[in-house]
């Protein structure tokens, strides 16, 4: 039966590539088949090699947000708040034009800022809520992006374990608001990917593979100075774009032994992490790092130093408690033997995934 519209938005959304892309490239995909949603709207930033609007049976993606400014600290606000503007009024046209509607928005810096920068869109959604049909999801799927409060939200959904405990004792969103759905993935896809030879003949024999945002938060630069110290001096190709200044310091002055690919279609991430000897992820804000789920399935191990309660027995991840260069150096050169349990991959197949976010959205509408 189809019962409600659904909107969602995200400034991430292919052609962009990277983690969030995926994401809601998946859940975008698979939403719009379900019988639940009549309609699906994607409200995303502008890309120059797509048009405004972009229609796919019954989804439509909307390039309307404006990207986010670089040009200096002055300018930043002002283009948060134009985007937080632009924003509230395509939902305001968006709730007062479809009858049972739910938004389901993705928690990042860039909507729902920091401190106060949040103001006019929760005042805006409580509004809407009060005047409409219309319910909003907060989609909470990074460690950093958790908020203080979400009074404007009828449902925060968290992508781990761990995101919802931090939410549960950091945070003032009352608990029956929050709910643990995991991140998506296509096992399938994952493992079918399409294998590139021209990348293969330029990757080494063997090295260790980052994926992800080049960043301090994010890690590279850490595993590049850990590598760096090694007597054996592994090599580590690094995949994905500069996004804050140690990164493009990083990727500018790379030492002998690292290798940058820059930004890569997705069955190219594919490649490398399976042609890894290890995935090392030193990260301190991932809430459940789409690229160790994806080395999961490929069979790469992976090394975190960030807590996901969920992989604590996995047999393939090894989670570290510091990010220390010593203790990054000594668990990237030893061996793993101690005997743990497998993962329950399944959980994460893009279908069941799928099944309860609809659950979700019908419960916030009955």
């Amino acid at each position: 039966m189809n019962d409600y519209d659904l909107a969602i938005v995200t400034p991430k959304y292919p052609p962009d590539t990277g983690g969030a892309a995926t994401y809601y490239r998946l859940l975008s995909a698979e939403l719009k088949e379900s019988e639940a949603v009549r309609s699906l709207s994607v409200l995303t930033t502008v890309h120059p090699s797509r048009p405004f609007r972009e229609t796919n049976g019954n989804r439509t993606v909307y390039r309307i947000l404006p990207r986010t400014s670089s040009r200096g600290t002055l300018l930043r606000p002002f283009s948060f708040l134009l985007k937080q503007l632009i924003l509230l009024m395509a939902l305001t046209w968006y709730c007062f034009t479809y009858q049972e509607t739910v938004v389901q928005i993705h928690s990042t810096v860039t909507f729902v800022g920091r401190l106060g920068y949040n103001l006019p869109l929760d005042w805006g959604f409580r509004v809407l809520r009060a005047v409409t049909r219309c319910r909003f999801v907060l989609d909470v799927r990074d460690m950093s992006t958790i908020p203080p409060s979400a009074p404007g939200f009828a449902a925060v959904i968290c992508g781990s374990r761990g995101i919802h405990e931090r939410c549960r004792r950091k945070s003032n969103i009352a608990l029956n608001r929050l709910v643990e759905i995991p991140v998506p993935v296509d096992i399938d896809g994952i493992r079918t990917y399409d294998r590139n030879e021209r990348l293969a003949s330029s990757l080494p024999e063997r090295y260790l593979a980052f994926v992800g945002d080049i960043s301090a938060a994010k890690g590279a630069p850490l595993l590049v100075e850990a590598i760096s110290g090694m007597d054996s001096n592994p090599p580590v190709v690094i995949l994905g774009n500069p996004v804050d200044k140690a990164g493009r310091q990083l990727v500018r002055s790379l030492p002998e032994g690292a290798v940058h690919l820059g930004s890569r279609p997705h069955d190219d991430a594919l490649q490398v992490i399976d042609g890894a000897e290890m995935l090392v992820l030193p990260s301190v804000s991932e809430g459940f790092p789409r690229v160790v789920l994806e080395a999961i399935v490929l069979g790469t191990p992976a090394l975190l130093t960030v807590d996901v309660p969920e992989l604590s027995e996995a047999d393939i991840v090894r989670i570290l408690d510091t990010r220390s260069l010593s203790t990054l150096r000594r668990a990237i050169g030893e061996e793993w033997s101690e005997p743990r349990g497998t993962y329950w991959i399944e959980r994460h197949d893009v279908g069941r995934v799928c099944a309860d976010t609809v659950t979700l959205h019908r419960s916030l509408l009955s």
